[in-house]
Formats: structure tokens, sequence, C-alpha cells
């Protein structure tokens, strides 16, 4: 697991234990953009535990591609970058959305900062 991995999932206990929804949204959502980054595309995936194109309980993981922390930085910015974005282009009367977005963004810009980046 990456620094950067460590830091998020810390703050992510943090943020559950304080009961802070924003903060264990966005954390989830990064940790989620970063697990999906590194899915294999289908077309590339072994059916591992897989019979008849149905996933059996007990099945291993499928395999997964191998991430820089370069790359998993790059995930975690375009993931503040789209908030930062979407909390511009929201309309004036829909204040609280726009200061959530903005929130989600620092909170990641801040898991950046402690992880090194």
């Amino acid at each position: 697991m990456t620094a950067l991995e460590e830091t998020l999932r810390a703050q992510l206990a943090a943020a559950m234990r304080l009961g802070d929804t924003d903060a264990t949204r966005v954390l989830r959502a990064a940790l989620a953009a970063i697990e999906n980054a590194q899915a294999l595309p289908a077309d590339d995936a072994p059916a591992v535990g897989a019979r008849d194109g149905v996933a059996r309980a007990g099945a291993p993981e499928s395999p997964r591609c191998k991430l820089t922390e370069d790359d998993e930085f790059a995930i975690v910015r375009a993931e503040i970058d789209a908030r930062s974005r979407a909390a511009s282009g929201v309309a004036a009367s829909e204040a609280d959305a726009a200061a959530r977005l903005r929130r989600e963004a620092e909170i990641l810009t801040i898991a950046l900062a402690q992880a090194g980046q």
C-alpha cells in the first residue's frame, strides 16, 4: 500500500469515527477511483473463480494492474479538479452544494499534502 493510500485510509477511519459524512464520502470516492484504475480491462482480465460468467462465493479477486504512486496522485488530483470545476459551475441558488464540493476538494488536497505531494 502506498503512502497516499495509507493516508486516505487513515483519514477515512477518522472521518467515520467523527461521523463526518462529507469526508467519508469523498475519501471513499478517492479510494474507489484508485481501485477502479487498477482494474484490468474486461478483455484482458482472466475469468478467475467464475463459471458460466457468474462469480462464485470464495472466488479469488481478479488480478489488478500496478499503479505508481505518481499515478495515484494524478487520480486524486483529477478528483480535486472535478470537484473544483463542479463547485464553480453550481448556480448561486445552490450555495450549499458548492460549499460541499469545495470542502471535498480541500479534504483531498490535505490528504495529498500529508502523503507528501
